[in-house]
């Protein structure tokens, strides 16, 4: 059986990232219920922030982190580690996931992005995350 351009890439990453990395068909059904928790979680957040920037940047990371598990299930993949995981997505999502989103992902992680920015890039992420979610289902 031909691999694919996809798998051929995510052989292709270090032996080191690869470890981390899993592969199974079932991730799939597990995708919208990600998101769904994502867009829930997120949505408390917003309905009661926490009082400082960096707390909201924090709480910010659970929904964002759902958002991205979404896309990798979407596809069949988990990773458990961050350099894996941001290879798969720009792997996976190469030409329909843009730059700025996994950015947003990578600021909001490392909290250079805080407060209302951080809840606003998390929406941006998940609306993203729902529109390839829903592309692949169709």
């Amino acid at each position: 059986m031909a691999k694919t351009a996809e798998q051929q890439a995510v052989a292709g990453l270090s032996p080191a990232v690869t470890a981390t990395i899993e592969r199974n068909e079932t991730f799939r059904f597990e995708a919208l219920t990600l998101l769904e928790l994502g867009r829930n979680k997120l949505a408390a957040i917003e309905a009661k922030p926490p009082a400082d920037s960096s707390s909201v940047g924090v709480a910010a990371l659970e929904p964002f982190h759902l958002g991205v598990k979404a896309l990798l299930a979407g596809k069949g993949y988990k990773a458990y580690g961050t350099r894996g995981t941001l290879d798969l997505l720009r792997i996976l999502y190469r030409s329909d996931l843009p730059e700025e989103r996994v950015q947003s992902y990578i600021g909001v992680q490392a909290l250079r992005i805080q407060g209302a920015k951080s809840l606003a890039a998390a929406r941006a992420f998940l609306d993203t995350a729902a529109s390839l979610l829903g592309n692949a289902a169709r």
